[in-house]
């Protein structure tokens, strides 16, 4: 692979996630801010995250199931979401690496 030419060694790469859902799953500004309180890399309940989202609990866990279905964040377990750790390239950061794309997520910019 290292003699081939950089287009062929980046299609050998396969991405991390689908284009088309990533962005269909950051579409929402509720789950923008879900990402934000998120990136810190614990692990959170539904309750956790309803003040983030200001919407009820059949709300936000729909929203945790569009991120988790996406692949922004999984399940642990039967009523805890995270990040998985490989998305977060730098611990302590809101940065957050999908491979196409990097989010730098500013808790002041939600709104």
């Amino acid at each position: 692979m290292e003699n081939q030419p950089p287009t062929q060694q980046a299609a050998a790469i396969p991405p991390l996630l689908n284009r088309n859902t990533f962005l269909t799953a950051m579409s929402s500004p509720q789950r923008w801010a879900i990402l934000t309180a998120m990136c810190d890399g614990d692990s959170y309940c539904t309750s956790d995250l309803m003040p983030v989202t200001g919407t009820d609990c059949s709300t936000t866990s729909r929203h945790l199931g569009v991120l988790a279905d996406a692949g922004l964040i999984e399940r642990k377990g039967l009523r805890l979401y995270r990040i998985p750790r490989r998305f977060i390239p730098v611990p302590g950061q809101k940065i957050l690496d999908y491979g196409h794309c990097l989010l730098r997520l500013d808790a002041s910019a939600i709104g």
